[in-house]
């Protein structure tokens, strides 16, 4: 099965939206190591795996805040 190319990673369609989408991908790596590590650390210093999770959700939820925030901001200045 073959993946797109703006599926794998890659560049997919050339010109608008090219710097908003770099941005969210910066964000989401960021969220993606910042909460494995912070998983990790909640469940190694002893606490169940549910009350980590939800700490993690909840930290998710600011990420999720980000992002909104960078599409809108690159929307308005589009404008």
């Amino acid at each position: 099965m073959e993946l797109s190319a703006s599926a794998a990673g890659g560049q997919g369609q050339a010109g608008e939206g090219g710097g908003r989408a770099r941005a969210v991908r910066e964000i989401a790596w960021k969220a993606q190591c910042r909460l494995n590590r912070r998983y990790r650390a909640l469940v190694r210093r002893g606490k169940l795996k549910t009350v980590a999770i939800t700490a993690v959700a909840r930290e998710f939820a600011g990420f999720i805040w980000a992002v909104a925030r960078a599409a809108n901001a690159a929307c308005a200045e589009a404008k």
